[in-house]
């Protein structure tokens, strides 16, 4: 019995390695729109809802890629592509997922959310400046 669990465990062992895996590159996702409020109230946390834009279906969220510069905030969503979600099928693929921020100033914010690359290869923001109330 002994022989047949240790061959068992040989075949689960050495039958499927880390790089068998397939690995996926993260890339960002073009921020179509975003619901800010007028004011932000200090201490408080918010969720914001996010627009964005999927190339097929197969592009799956994976997070966002949020850059803390004081009062500029850089926001990107980050997605991975997954064949194995089925047919990919390209095209426009709208989707939203909210943002978790908490406020921590007491002044203002200036949010620049990513959506894209201009001609030159610099990036292109949505810009949204929000005043913070006590």
């Amino acid at each position: 019995m002994k022989k047949y669990l240790v061959a068992i465990l040989a075949l689960l062992f050495w039958g499927c390695t880390i790089d068998d895996l397939p690995k996926y590159e993260p890339f960002l996702a073009s921020i179509s729109g975003v619901e800010l409020p007028e004011t932000l109230i200090h201490g408080e946390t918010y969720a914001f809802p996010v627009q964005y834009i999927r190339a097929n279906s197969c592009d799956v969220f994976s997070g966002f890629d949020h850059i803390d510069n004081g009062n500029e905030q850089l926001i990107g969503v980050i997605n991975r592509y997954y064949p194995e979600v089925g047919d990919c099928g390209d095209g426009v693929f709208n989707a939203e997922i909210d943002f978790e921020f908490i406020v921590d100033r007491n002044d203002f914010y200036i949010f620049k959310f990513w959506q894209g690359a201009d001609e030159n290869g610099d990036p292109e923001y949505l810009t949204i400046e929000v005043q913070v109330e006590q």
